[in-house]
């Protein structure tokens, strides 16, 4: 893990020093701002996918533990669902901050 950290932090500088020569201080910056929040998106998406499977499995689980002969929500298409449906709350930008006292 050491090892790839190290190789992606050394490839992350090269190509800044190569977009460094064709992008002013601003885009780049802006650059860095992109991959940084494109990869803290990527990571929130997969929390968002791992949530939605264990929810799935824990509702299969209780689907299971139905006695049969009772009519299921599946059959029913047009049933609102019985529980509130998960919606992520925006996470805020992170934004650098300065202690100027203590």
């Amino acid at each position: 893990a050491k090892e790839l950290k190290e190789t992606l932090d050394r490839r992350e500088r090269v190509v800044l020093e190569i977009l460094g020569g064709y992008l002013s201080g601003r885009q780049l910056i802006a650059y860095q701002h992109f991959v940084w929040r494109k990869s803290a998106l990527l990571i929130k998406q997969r929390e968002i996918d791992d949530w939605i499977r264990l929810r799935e499995e824990q509702l299969q689980g209780l689907r299971d533990t139905l006695p049969p002969g009772l009519p299921s929500q599946e059959s029913t298409p047009s049933a609102a669902p019985s529980s509130p449906v998960y919606t992520p709350r925006p996470s805020a930008p992170c934004l650098p901050t300065t202690v100027t006292s203590l």
